[in-house]
């Protein structure tokens, strides 16, 4: 989970007892609904942005009981080499709530705050990165000019749609959501 995903809290509550009990135990990862945010209204509770599909869907949830080896794996769970325990290949062993239920009827749904301009003082203003993002930065950028450099084409890239990954995240209709699941400050029965 990175710090950009807000869960429906009442859906992972409803989620926990079917994957306790082993209803998915034959799937190697689960996607959910995703809703990649690209403008928040607080007043009125609602959010606008693409649903996944046709935009990206995230990969949330992995049974790592598959997994036999994982060589090469970086810290995000992307990329190396993967070999399973089970013949069918990952793509063959995948469940996807948003081809079975409505984003209404979801219990795995996730606002991605991917588009909202961070708050921290070390954000470049347009997109967050994670920590291990942060670090890969430092590394490249050992000067003044280079840090600078790099903050001028990073941005350039979001803002012009060049970044393949926010293009990915902007694909379909805009759409609106309700964010009262979201925001439930009871605690869920866990």
């Amino acid at each position: 989970m990175d710090g950009d995903e807000i869960y429906d809290p009442k859906g992972l509550a409803e989620l926990r007892e079917p994957l306790r009990n082993g209803t998915y135990d034959d799937v190697w990862r689960v996607y959910g609904h995703v809703l990649n945010v690209k403008s928040w209204d607080q007043k009125r509770n609602q959010v606008t942005g693409y649903s996944s599909p046709p935009a990206r869907p995230m990969t949330k949830l992995f049974n790592l009981e598959w997994i036999e080896s994982w060589k090469g794996c970086p810290q995000r769970l992307h990329g190396g080499e993967l070999r399973l325990k089970d013949e069918r290949g990952p793509t063959e062993s995948v469940l996807a709530f948003f081809h079975k239920q409505s984003w209404e009827e979801s219990c795995f749904r996730c606002l991605h705050m991917v588009f909202i301009k961070r708050t921290s003082a070390r954000s470049t203003g347009v997109f967050r990165g994670c920590p291990a993002d942060e670090i890969h930065k430092e590394l490249l950028c050992a000067n003044f000019i280079q840090r600078l450099n790099f903050f001028v084409y990073q941005n350039l890239r979001v803002l012009t749609g060049r970044s393949g990954k926010h293009r990915a995240y902007r694909k379909g209709p805009s759409v609106t959501r309700s964010t009262e699941p979201f925001f439930v400050y009871e605690s869920p029965e866990w």
